[in-house]
This record gives structure tokens, sequence and C-alpha cells, in this order.
């Protein structure tokens, strides 16, 4: 029945099962656009190359159906990024300094190689050659380094130099996410 569309798994620890939600099915070829609308709408802005890299489709045909959705777009950094609907104006904050999980979303919904908030030198220091993408630390809309827990303590080795108010908003974020966490290490 699960491999059929009619049970599916309830969203908790405990295995239990639920009746699926009603489902219609669509042609693949509605769907991948669909697909797309979503991703121009969740994660954009974003560049040819970024939905490209997200799927695994080629450049062209990505093109073509981005044809298909009514899109906008707007430069940065002298590149073409694209959305779906308006842009909000009145978004939260986004906090000083956040902690990435390892395969963290907003790791893996763009290409790596021109990220706006993954600066191309760092790119080694959070995606390894096995295709691991280490837990990372965001400031100020930056990743500035990586961070590893070991039992009591944090090892946050940064790949540039931080001032000290920018070292105590780290401190302050990891004190928010651990409350276990009894000595940071750091490494550069």
């Amino acid at each position: 029945m699960c491999e059929r569309g009619f049970l599916c798994y309830k969203v908790q620890e405990k295995k239990e099962f639920m009746i699926c939600p009603p489902y219609t099915p669509i042609e693949k070829d509605e769907a991948l656009i669909e697909q797309a609308g979503r991703y121009f709408t969740h994660f954009a802005p974003a560049t040819v190359k970024d939905i490209s890299y997200y799927f695994g489709w080629t450049q062209t045909y990505t093109k073509e159906l981005m044809k298909k959705l009514p899109l906008s777009n707007m430069q940065i950094n002298g590149k073409d990024y694209y959305y779906l609907g308006a842009l909000q104006i009145d978004y939260p904050d986004i906090p000083h300094c956040i902690f990435l999980a390892g395969f963290d979303q907003l790791m893996l919904g763009y290409q790596k190689s021109e990220s706006i908030y993954l600066p191309q030198e760092y790119l080694r220091g959070v995606f390894n050659l096995a295709g691991i993408v280490m837990p990372s630390i965001l400031l100020k809309g930056k990743v500035v380094g990586k961070w590893k827990k070991e039992k009591t303590k944090l090892i946050i080795t940064l790949f540039e130099n931080v001032t000290p108010k920018d070292k105590r908003s780290i401190i302050q974020a990891a004190e928010c996410s651990w409350n276990d966490m009894k000595q940071i290490e750091w490494k550069s």
C-alpha cells in the first residue's frame, strides 16, 4: 500500500503509518515545471547554473523549462539571478551568526563554485573531494569557517581572521545551540 501511494510514515520517531493525503498524478513535463517553479520560489534568487546543479539538468534544458515560468530577474555582482513571484521585503533579519549543519540546504541548493555566500577560496574547507559537506559557520551572510562538536567540546576552524566582536557573536550562537558545551577550541 505504501508503494502504491495509499499509506506513508507519520513524521515522528515512532514507526507509525497514516493515510496519504489526496494526490492527483500529473504528467512528467508538468511535474518538472512544477519542481522548477518551487525551486525559483523557495531557493531563489538563483542562477541558471544553480538550478541545473541542484537537479542535475543541463543548462540548455533548464533554460527551456525557465521559458515556461513567469520568472523575474535581478543582477547581483554582474550575474543574472531569477526568482518566481515577488521578492519579500519584510523578511526577518538574518541572525549575525548561524551554525549550519553538514549537508545544509543552503550549501546544497546552489552551484558551489559561484556562490554569493561561500567564497571560492573556502570551497574545499566545506566541500571535500569525497562529497562530504562540512557543518559551516555563516557570519554576516558569508561562510567564515566550519565547526565540529566532540562531546562537550566545540572545535571551530576559521578560514579567515574575524574581529573580537565577531568571535563573541560566534560564541553566543554556540551557547544558544548547545547547552552542554564546556569548551571551545579555535583553529585556523
